[in-house]
């Protein structure tokens, strides 16, 4: 038992967190790039949601 008042060495060890994925810039670019988001309705709705909005960059 630990006495009251100290820390325990063995609760300070801190887990790190894993690295968030991190995708090639290509596949970035064909996912949510411009022309993706051209080709469909639902692409094309953002980029005037964007637009209205007033956004410098509309995709990636």
């Amino acid at each position: 038992m630990v006495a009251q008042g100290t820390l325990n060495p063995l609760v300070l060890v801190r887990i790190q967190a894993p690295q968030p994925f991190k995708m090639t810039k290509l596949k970035q670019k064909r996912i949510s790039g411009f022309l993706a988001r051209k080709r469909t309705k639902a692409g094309k709705k953002i980029l005037q949601r964007r637009r209205r909005k007033g956004r410098s960059r509309l995709t990636v």
